[in-house]
């Protein structure tokens, strides 16, 4: 028995302990992944790192939290850039500019090649702008307008 209690004391010796603030700074990181703000986690389990650098799990999870901000930034910025698209080809739409509607809406598309949205403008568009050509004018209207000498 003395000895058991010997060797526990012995382990909690050369058992590293955590600093006070580190299990404060994982959960504050782990509610903010939760939560889904990256910018925050990155932060928590920076001060974790700091508190223990040798805590090999939180380096991971900083590790996660900033490739989970650097995706969502990523989704931002094609988020902005489908908007824009959308909102040039719109705009287009309404000045008939028709051939730079079906270019904005297909640079969407190619942004987010699942939107409806985008898809059915697109299409819409396209077949819209093709013009009737003289030849198929002619034949609809026939020789009435043609003066005979």
């Amino acid at each position: 028995l003395f000895r058991r209690a010997q060797a526990e004391s012995q382990q909690a010796e050369t058992t590293p302990k955590t600093p006070p603030g580190f299990q404060i700074a994982m959960d504050a990181g782990a509610k903010a992944m939760t939560a889904k703000s990256y910018a925050a986690a990155v932060k928590a389990y920076t001060d974790a790192t700091t508190l223990n650098p040798t805590d090999v799990r939180a380096r991971q999870l900083l590790l996660q939290a900033q490739q989970a901000l650097q995706m969502a930034d990523l989704a931002a910025q094609q988020q902005a850039k489908y908007l824009d698209a959308i909102k040039t080809g719109q705009s287009a739409l309404n000045g008939k500019k028709f051939a730079d509607a079906i270019k904005a809406f297909t640079d969407a598309l190619n942004l987010n090649p699942n939107d409806q949205k985008a898809t059915l403008l697109c299409s819409r568009r396209k077949r819209r702008s093709i013009a009737p050509t003289p030849t198929r004018r002619r034949r609809r209207f026939g020789r009435r307008n043609i003066r005979s000498s």
